[in-house]
């Protein structure tokens, strides 16, 4: 039984190393601007939602900016260090902190390192129309009837579902945010979101500016196989999958995410080989 075990750690090891080879030969190919990143720090603190009030906001997992705290803004994000790996992005990126209730204990689940990030063209929509994120630009990204945009779970190498899975052999379960793309070119808040249905050919009226779509995902990694997910909601407090969110506060500078938008975004057609400067050195992209 022991040897059958090892044999399967294994082969999920060696399938896990497959796939990264072929996400990276696929990370060369089509319209994508990788924003790949690493993990900071983690906080109780929310710049968008909870502004000056530090440690009123429930934890989060913070990615990118090394200085994103209750009282970030643009500017003060464009003047701080960063673990972002794309030239010019200095935002800040970050969800709640995960944790499995074991036997009434919620354990955390601690990021693997890095955060696998992409702006995409949303399918169906026309990449000319494509346009920047505006200085200081906050996006939130929610599931089903709280927000839009969508969260998806698997255990790592798996296939993704709306759902997270009870249990993971490998004990590392996969989150991938994936953002709205359209618009209404007025506000910030998450009402000014929408996403795009299924075999729309624009952006609908009520939100008419089509922005890149953000897709972030991030490896957890399980403290043992068996895994009930919960998401931190306020001090001490935790909540189901349902409450899982995603949140971006854009510090690019602005004539970097211009020009890259215009060749990794635009210009780059489906199935072409992208620009260099249009992906990162981080390995795992796809």
């Amino acid at each position: 039984m022991r040897k059958a075990i090892m044999v399967l750690a294994v082969l999920l090891v060696v399938l896990a190393a497959q796939s990264e080879a072929r996400a990276a030969k696929n990370a060369q190919y089509g319209p994508r601007l990788a924003v790949s990143n690493y993990y900071s720090h983690t906080t109780a603190d929310d710049p968008m939602f909870h502004f000056g009030e530090p440690g009123v906001g429930h934890l989060h997992d913070f990615f990118c900016n090394t200085s994103t705290n209750a009282f970030s803004n643009y500017d003060s994000l464009l003047l701080a260090p960063a673990t972002c790996k794309q030239e010019g992005d200095k935002s800040a990126y970050w969800a709640p902190v995960h944790a499995d209730l074991n036997n009434g204990v919620y354990e955390r689940l601690d990021p693997v390192g890095k955060m696998i990030g992409y702006y995409e063209v949303t399918p169906g929509l026309p990449q000319q129309n494509i346009k920047t994120f505006t200085p200081g630009f906050r996006l939130v990204s929610r599931d089903g009837a709280a927000g839009p945009g969508r969260v998806l779970y698997r255990c790592s190498g798996g296939t993704f579902k709306s759902s997270p899975p009870y249990r993971c052999g490998n004990e590392a379960l996969d989150v991938r945010y994936i953002g709205p793309s359209c618009w209404d070119g007025k506000t910030d808040a998450p009402t000014a979101y929408n996403v795009v249905k299924a075999g729309a050919k624009a952006c609908p009226k009520t939100h008419p500016v089509n922005v890149p779509r953000v897709f972030m995902t991030v490896r957890y990694r399980m403290p043992d196989p068996d895994l009930t997910l919960r998401v931190s909601a306020g001090e001490g407090a935790w909540e189901a999958y349902g409450f899982d969110h995603f949140n971006m506060l854009n510090a690019w500078d602005q004539p970097t995410q211009e020009y890259k938008t215009r060749d990794c975004l635009i210009r780059t057609k489906p199935g072409e080989r992208r620009p260099e400067h249009c992906r990162t050195s981080i390995v795992g992209e796809s």
